[in-house]
């Protein structure tokens, strides 16, 4: 795995491997409560891994999520943050890891 400036994550090997990801996102929002999600995406396509939370403005909230995934050489995953209304999401510190088995 290898990881470049555009902040994605991608499999450099010629096997084809069993990768299980973990992320954790600390955030806040700009005004008032929303609700937030984070997806775990494939080669630009959302994946069956998200995480949804209601943050209010108030706090920090830690998000987390798990998905096992099969990847090919060259293939690629990124984590998106979407929120439900037009707001700020602040990122404090964010963190993924990859666990590969079969290479």
């Amino acid at each position: 795995m290898t990881e470049g400036t555009n902040a994605r994550l991608t499999y450099t090997g010629s096997n084809t491997v069993n990768v299980t990801f973990m992320y954790n996102v600390s955030l806040s929002i700009g005004s008032s409560s929303k609700d937030v999600t984070l997806a775990l995406y494939k080669n630009g396509s959302v994946i069956n891994a998200h995480s949804i939370a209601s943050v209010s403005s108030s706090g920090k909230v830690v998000m987390s999520g798990t998905s096992a995934v099969a990847m090919s050489t060259n293939d690629y995953v990124e984590v998106y943050a979407k929120i439900s209304s037009n707001d700020t999401i602040n990122v404090y510190a964010f963190q993924l890891n990859a666990f590969v088995s079969g290479a």
